[in-house]
């Protein structure tokens, strides 16, 4: 794998930083950034921040100084919304206290490649220790109190939950500032804004505790582990926000970027924008350009639309004004710079100027550069060019349809050629996502929301579903992050129908709305599903959602579907090879039908341990290692999946040697195969019930912010409970396999199981197509009260054979959701008159004889129509 590449990505806010010698009378003297000293190291300092300086802030500057010369140690919190300032405060702090003999140490987590993460972060921290890369969080922080050392942590909102974005995200424009933002009411919950891992967990908070070592944070939001008891932040922690420039700051900004404005004006300038700095630079830019001899400010405010109006804010007002900039610049430079947003924030201009309009001379490029710096809206060094996000965004908004076919096109080649040396579909694509490197993984991410940003839907989820759907869900976990951009990517698909439809993607949006705790919506999003309502992954997250409602019943029942659903695929998939795990892609659904029984069989042990029946568990376990050996030994992780459902399995059965076993190796087996998360539900079971066991899980429940499951371990009584003798003997039933490798004490387990059912093994192992098994779980879905379950069942039935009709009528028993649903179903058949017999007789049962009557009439002109003429 090759090494990550260097860069000063620049996605975070520089607030009112401005240009060093720099005017808003044409272009921007650039001053060259001082080298760090020999004890001082700067980790992705970002464009805005090198090439510029902080007017004004004295309070908030003389306040970081005396924190950083004070005794002892803490955490200073700089807090403040989006471009007002936080990160040009801490750089400020960084530059002016290089000289002071202290250790110093920047990292910046906005970086447009997205390795700006705490898992990319701890290393290089190490490795200025003079510790090894892996050293561990315990020995970084005891190096950081021993030498003393200054640490500059910009953004640490992105090592947070809510924020948890390490593959390459951009924030929007919006002001998430020190509350609110996030979720679906416009406020973060406490859960959200909680670290995302827990090592980051233990670094932020012991950082408070250190003897020494001093620690300046910028961030949007104030983290939950920083509050005490109370509401009051924690001993170690001191937070300043970072609000609007004061009138005189603004009017001293305004003046050193030669504004004409008066103080006067100035000062109105200021209350309209909201003290924002970088919105001011860009009004006196504009006021410069267009203010007409003996027109007064206000009349000019009024003419552009920049007074308050209609509820309009200075958020709104702000908006008004980055999209005007980016109006006002040439199709050439606006491209540039929509460009430089695409990729992160920052892009050298060799890059730039192959992404750029076709047919440009050097001459022509080099015009463009200087007029989107002369805007205001980006900054440039070397061969560099940097923009805000908030500049950034308003110019991608800008782009015709064919400069952003255009620009797409050239983008693609750009950021795929980054990750391209890996083949996705070969023996190294395990380990290519189960690495803890994820800066390739950050560059397909980084692609495929740029084709979502630019509206190009097909291609984004088809990168989706080829590089991220698994690398995010089963390692990465990066929850928050995935259910914005699929969510994005389903309303797209929706509103461009294409060969993609939203129902390929819906399935993964559903998983991990569940791992952040909305289970509500998680359950719609499946609820909109019309493609493949039986899809085996459809059904696993029903399973879930079921477990986490309380409905244990429910639970098992979606997973004996999903069982179901993985045999009748590997049925229709005999006399083709199975692919390898890693093998060529296959047209969708892309499913390896024998790994999907695996994880199938394992979720309804999870369930059935749940509900204490730990011997039928065990009995599918030994199934699903039956299966694994049968047909699928090639994928170790799905070992390690059934293992680690066998550690929760020895863990409520008091087996505390067995299950510490079973996890260990469990979880070995599935990290090696890149299945890190696969069996994290199993992790959560044997914690409830051990959980002096989790130190045999390492970090596993914290690392991708897994909301409910956490959750669950604080309520352990939120699940649980008998379940009907029929379902568990039927799940039972199922299973029939006897594999040659079986822990000793499951299968002593398994042993023990006596299953009371008259047939013999279950159709399902003959035949997984067999319409008894259809019949059999349509009848237990109506016993268990699930009608919509039942009707999925009997439509397969109805489709195969007029016996599938006899068997719906049957099973009515009286008015209601069901008998609404089979009539309809009966109706919607292939062959009218049997359709019509069948309603006829259901009509009948249900006491309704005038309707019964009806639909006589209606068959016997259904069969006068369907006689020759000459009758």
């Amino acid at each position: 794998m090759r090494e990550p590449r260097e860069l000063n990505s620049f996605t975070g806010d520089a607030g009112n930083v401005v240009q060093v010698g720099g005017s808003v009378h044409g272009d921007i003297t650039i001053g060259a950034p001082a080298r760090p000293g020999p004890h001082a190291a700067a980790a992705r300092p970002y464009l805005l921040l090198e090439t510029g300086e902080v007017v004004g802030r004295a309070e908030l500057r003389h306040a970081v100084d005396e924190f950083l010369t004070g005794p002892g140690g803490g955490v200073l919190l700089l807090i403040g919304v989006p471009g007002i300032g936080k990160s040009a405060l801490a750089w400020d702090a960084w530059k002016r206290h290089r000289g002071t003999g202290a250790r110093q140490f920047w990292y910046s987590f906005y970086d447009g490649r997205g390795v700006g993460s705490f898992a990319a972060m701890l290393p290089e921290l190490a490795r200025f220790l003079d510790l090894p890369d892996t050293a561990g969080v315990d020995a970084v922080l005891d190096a950081v109190a021993e030498e003393e050392v200054l640490l500059f942590l910009d953004g640490i909102e992105r090592c947070l939950r809510c924020y948890q974005r390490p593959l390459g995200a951009v924030d929007d424009a919006g002001d998430g500032g020190g509350g609110g933002g996030g979720g679906g009411d416009g406020l973060w919950h406490d859960t959200e804004l909680g670290f995302a891992s827990d090592d980051a967990l233990r670094f932020f908070q012991q950082l408070t505790d250190l003897p020494a070592g001093r620690v300046v944070a910028t961030s949007r939001v104030v983290p939950a582990e920083y509050f005490a008891s109370g509401g009051a932040l924690r001993a170690g922690v001191t937070s300043h926000v970072v609000g609007p420039l004061p009138p005189g700051d603004g009017s001293a900004l305004l003046d050193r970027v030669g504004s004409p404005l008066t103080p006067a004006d100035a000062a109105m300038a200021a209350s309209v924008l909201g003290g924002h700095p970088l919105a001011l630079q860009l009004l006196a830019r504009q006021v410069h350009r267009s203010l007409r001899p003996r027109q007064t400010l206000p009349q000019w405010l009024a003419q552009e639309g920049y007074l308050a109006a209609e509820g309009a804010g200075p958020r709104q007002i702000r908006d008004r004004l980055f999209v005007r900039a980016a109006t006002a610049l040439s199709a050439p430079a606006c491209l540039l710079l929509a460009a430089t947003a695409v990729l992160g924030g920052s892009a050298d201009l060799p890059t730039l100027r192959a992404a750029g309009p076709a047919g440009l001379t050097d001459d022509e490029f080099h015009r463009a550069v200087r007029e989107v710096v002369a805007s205001g809206l980006a900054v440039t060094t070397g061969d560099e060019l940097g923009c805000h996000p908030l500049t950034g965004s308003a110019a991608t908004a800008q782009l015709t349809p064919g400069a952003t076919t255009g620009l797409v096109r050239s983008l693609s080649s750009t950021l795929r050629g980054r990750f391209t040396g890996i083949d996705a579909w070969g023996a190294g694509y395990a380990g290519w996502y189960a690495t803890a490197d994820v800066s390739d993984r950050a560059e397909a991410m980084a692609l495929c929301r740029a084709l979502v940003r630019l509206g190009e839907w097909q291609a984004a989820a088809e990168l989706y579903e080829e590089q991220l759907d698994a690398p995010v869900r089963l390692v990465l976990g990066a929850n928050f992050e995935a259910v914005e951009l699929l969510s994005a990517l389903v309303a797209g698909l929706a509103a461009e129908p294409g060969e993609i439809t939203p129902d390929r993607l819906r399935p993964s949006l559903a998983h991990h709305l569940l791992m952040i705790g909305r289970v509500e919506q998680a359950a719609r999003e499946l609820d909109e599903i019309t493609d493949d309502p039986l899809d085996h992954a459809v059904l696993l997250v029903r399973s879930a959602i079921a477990v986490h409602r309380g409905d244990l019943a429910g639970a098992l029942e979606h997973g004996l579907t999903a069982v179901h659903a993985a045999r009748r695929r590997l049925a229709a998939a005999v006399q083709k090879p199975e692919p390898d795990l890693f093998g060529p892609p296959v047209p969708h659904p892309r499913v390896r039908p024998s790994g999907d029984q695996v994880e199938a069989l394992v979720r309804c042990a999870e369930v059935l341990v749940l509900a204490g029946q730990t011997a039928g568990a065990a009995r599918l376990l030994v199934e699903g290692l039956a299966v694994w050996q049968r047909a699928h030994s090639h994928c170790a992780a799905c070992r390690g999946l059934v293992l680690r459902a066998a550690a929760a399995v020895f863990a409520v059965s008091g087996d505390e040697d067995a299950a510490r076993a079973a996890a260990v190796e469990g979880r070995a087996l599935q990290v090696d195969g890149g299945k890190t998360l696969q069996g994290l539900f199993s992790d959560v079971i044997v914690a409830m019930r051990m959980p002096h066991l989790v130190a045999y899980l390492p970090a596993a429940l914290g690392d991708a912010g897994f909301v409910l499951y956490q959750s669950l371990l604080r309520e352990p009584g939120a699940v649980g409970g008998p379940l009907p003798d029929d379902l568990v003997h039927r799940a039972i039933a199922w299973t029939g396999g006897e594999p040659d490798d079986v822990p000793e004490r499951l299968a002593e387990l398994a042993a023990g199981v006596e299953v009371r059912v008259s047939s013999p093994r279950n159709a399902l192992e003959v035949d997984p197509c067999d319409p008894r098994a259809r019949r059999e779980l349509a009848a237990l879905a109506v016993r268990a009260g699930q009608p919509a379950l039942a009707l999925d069942h009997l439509a397969w039935l109805v489709d195969l054979s007029p016996d599938g009709c006899d068997l719906a009528v049957e099973l009515v028993t009286g008015p209601g959701p069901l008998a609404d649903g089979v009539r309809e179903l009966l109706l919607n058949g292939s062959d009218p008159l049997a359709a019509v017999d069948a309603v006829i007789v259901l009509e009948t049962k249900l006491g309704d004889d005038a309707a019964a009557a009806r639909w006589r009439t209606t068959r016997r002109e259904l069969v006068r129509a369907s006689l020759p003429d000459f009758w």
